[in-house]
């Protein structure tokens, strides 16, 4: 009777152990599924958080879109808009274009530098990093502003593929000539792509004056 007991007891601590067992081990499996689920979740979160704000975004500007009206350029505003396909910057710039598409690579004094495809924080940057059908089209130019490291901003756009807005970064030298030295898409500008070509539509696509 004795030796039965101790057999029944012996057995029920060797259950008492394996629950044990069993359980811390799912606890530590539980927790590590749990910080895989939390990583998850976080991650699908901030996904959701982005994608909502895009919708809010893209809401927004179709708002914007909507109210706006085509302008229309006043005399002395015309007048500079026209004067802005006879500034040299400008005018560069389809010497540039034109020389990469022929393969001279005129009017790039560092044509690697211009040409080479890169990245820079989601915006591409570099002639070759998009097609050349772009540059085989007119453009049309929307701005010209002082760039940051001397030289000029050429904001652009081009007649037939009018789906990206770029700047062209045009330098003088010191002997007078001009150098093509950069070139990228405006990510910012080109957000705000369909109410420029709502209210600039006319002008965008009018062949004259382009480059």
């Amino acid at each position: 009777m004795k030796k039965i007991l101790i057999i029944s007891i012996t057995i029920v601590i060797l259950i008492l152990a394996g629950f044990y067992f069993w359980n811390t081990k799912k606890e530590r499996i539980t927790a590590e599924e749990q910080k895989k689920w939390v990583e998850e979740y976080l991650k699908e979160a901030d996904q959701r958080k982005r994608s909502e704000q895009e919708k809010a975004e893209k809401l927004e500007r179709q708002k914007e879109i909507d109210s706006a009206e085509e302008i229309t350029l006043s005399g002395e505003e015309l007048k500079q808009y026209y004067a802005s396909y006879k500034d040299p910057f400008a005018l560069h710039i389809r010497k540039a274009l034109n020389g990469y598409l022929a393969g001279t690579n005129e009017g790039m004094e560092s044509p690697d530098f211009a040409i080479e495809k890169g990245d820079l924080n989601g915006t591409p940057y570099g002639l070759a990093a998009f097609d050349k059908e772009y540059y085989q089209s007119k453009f049309v130019v929307l701005a010209i502003d002082d760039a940051l490291y001397g030289g000029k901003d050429v904001l652009i756009i081009f007649q037939d593929k009018p789906d990206k807005i770029f700047t062209a970064w045009v330098y003088k030298l010191s002997d007078g000539e001009y150098d093509f030295r950069g070139f990228r898409e405006n990510s910012e500008a080109t957000k705000k792509i369909d109410l420029s070509l709502k209210t600039f539509g006319k002008y965008i696509f009018d062949k004259e004056p382009s480059l």
